[in-house]
């Protein structure tokens, strides 16, 4: 064999090797016997790549455990679809809180104070609120929720509220709801009124006087 076709045999063995042993072409696991060779394989990964697959394995553990996922998907494979599941989240977010922006940049509500009395044998709530339209345009309808906090600033419960009524701007108007609330830790609403640091509004929709809407998706 000549110098020129046993360097190109090996440079060609070269090349098929290094391709085997990179981390990314290894096949995920199709079943909980095949994990321990599989944690081996990829743990030449660095940085972004291993934080990326253990974010997927951790996510997807009991469906390679089963075998239910592609048997030809690699983790070259794995790591592409953890980042464009990421990203879509961080995009996402990142929108919401641009909507939630625009709409405090446009009205204040307030908690007031609550009063707990039953309805039906349930305990219920009727919650005042304060609502300022911090902008020019008139406000005909709000929308969101009253979040609240205890003492060590876990929420422990919510109210929705929604207001049908015209806020013209500076002139803040009370307004009361009934509610039963959602997601509560105990009778979190036993010990009395909160103070006003201890609650948040988080607004879903704003409806203009024109019909112009500011909204967050899936409100």
């Amino acid at each position: 064999m000549s110098n020129y076709k046993l360097m190109a045999a090996l440079l060609s063995a070269t090349l098929l090797l290094s391709g085997c042993s990179d981390p990314k072409n290894v096949k995920l696991p199709q079943d909980a016997g095949e994990f321990k060779d599989f944690q081996a394989k990829i743990e030449k990964l660095e940085g972004e790549d291993k934080r990326l697959i253990n974010e997927f394995v951790g996510e997807n553990f009991l469906a390679m455990s089963i075998g239910n996922v592609p048997s030809d998907m690699t983790v070259g494979d794995a790591i592409a679809m953890q980042k464009k599941q990421e990203d879509k989240a961080r995009a996402k977010e990142a929108a919401k809180q641009s909507a939630l922006k625009a709409m405090n940049d446009v009205i204040d509500v307030e908690y007031v104070h609550h009063d707990k009395f039953e309805r039906a044998g349930y305990p219920a709530y009727q919650f005042t609120v304060e609502m300022t339209n911090k902008q020019v345009k008139p406000i005909v309808g709000v929308k969101g929720r009253l979040m609240f906090k205890d003492l060590f600033g876990e929420d422990v419960g919510n109210i929705g509220v929604e207001a049908k009524t015209t806020l013209e701007k500076g002139h803040p108007k009370y307004e009361e709801v009934i509610s039963i609330p959602s997601l509560m830790q105990g009778d979190s609403f036993k010990s009395g009124n909160y103070a006003p640091e201890n609650v948040r509004f988080e607004p879903e929709v704003i409806v203009f006087a024109d019909k112009t809407i500011l909204f967050l998706e899936n409100s």
